[in-house]
């Protein structure tokens, strides 16, 4: 099949080129490979190290292959968009989000997803977080603002399991040191309540680039998302087959929630009429699953005692509604 020269972005497949027997020429300022050995780096399983290289030459024998239909990250899955340009999320945590109504938005892609752009993030093609160079054109991908959150806010007397923080948190007390911002005394954003209700309020990243403020009604069991972009609450729903969050008639000072809330995980643990719940939150598809952990009257939010949480319960008699 003879050699090929590989030019591009072959600065993370450089010691692949090495290993196969390629050879630096600087005249050129190419890699000169074997196009076997080229076509067996660009099919095997550190493909994604060749993103951005192209043949240079009309002697070549093979041509990269194209981009893969499927790309997964952890508990993500993409998919090539309909149009062959860069990629779009086909679904999260296990849950389809190609039936999304409406379908998800740029502002989520790039805040939430960590989608990667070329140029302007408006316009631009979007691919997977793990894309480091355009498939077409071998510069640089950008990637959105990650804000630099290092604890997460939880509603009152909420706790984070760790051994580096000690002081409690929650909107009533925390560690973090806060200072004014540049545009202190200035009008900032206004936001709506949610709907009628006594609210909570906490912040996570449920697994994604950017942390979500999260709204949630106990005495109803009603949760409400604001989003990336978005102007107004959006309703949080049962995912199909679960059961919806249990009310909890606790007073708004005894009412407390547990969860490392900051990290990949999405879930989160709350008192209700019923037992503990622990809640399963998935922003993307804006729904969440509830799993009960106990059954009973809960009778105070969490207390922390040497990484354990507690909750206090009453069991439920058959005449009790």
């Amino acid at each position: 099949m003879g050699k090929v020269k590989i030019m591009g972005n072959t600065f993370n497949c450089k010691e692949l080129l090495k290993s196969e027997g390629g050879r630096w020429d600087a005249e050129t300022k190419s890699w000169e490979i074997e196009a076997a050995a080229w076509e067996k780096l660009v099919t095997g399983n550190q493909r994604a190290l060749t993103e951005g290289c192209y043949i240079l030459g009309a002697q070549a024998a093979i041509k990269p292959p194209p981009l893969p239909e499927q790309w997964e990250i952890n508990n993500q899955i993409w998919v090539r968009a309909e149009n062959g340009s860069g990629y779009r999320l086909q679904s999260f945590a296990g849950v389809d989000l190609s039936q999304r109504d409406p379908p998800l938005s740029r502002e989520e892609y790039i805040f939430l997803c960590g989608a990667k752009f070329e140029g302007d993030a408006r316009t631009s093609p979007l691919y997977p977080a793990t894309f480091q160079f355009s498939p077409t054109t071998g510069k640089p991908l950008s990637v959105g603002q990650k804000m630099a959150v290092d604890v997460p806010w939880l509603a009152p007397h909420g706790e984070l399991q760790t051994e580096r923080v000690t002081t409690p948190k929650g909107l009533r007390a925390t560690h973090q040191q806060f200072a004014a911002s540049s545009s202190f005394g200035k009008e900032g954003r206004k936001l709506a309540e949610p709907s009628n209700g006594l609210f909570q309020f906490f912040v996570t990243r449920a697994g994604l680039h950017n942390p979500s403020v999260v709204a949630i009604d106990p005495s109803k069991g009603s949760l409400w998302l604001m989003l990336p972009g978005a102007t107004a609450w959006v309703a949080c729903g049962a995912h199909a087959g679960s059961m919806m969050l249990p009310a909890c008639t606790l007073s708004r000072e005894a009412w407390g929630m547990w969860g490392d809330t900051l990290n990949s995980s999405a879930c989160f643990f709350v008192p209700t009429d019923y037992g503990i719940a622990c809640v399963m939150l998935n922003i993307l598809a804006r729904t969440y699953q509830v799993q009960m952990l106990t059954l009973g009257r809960c009778l105070s939010g969490p207390a922390q005692l040497d990484k354990t949480f507690w909750f206090l319960t009453r069991e439920i008699r058959q005449n009790e509604t």
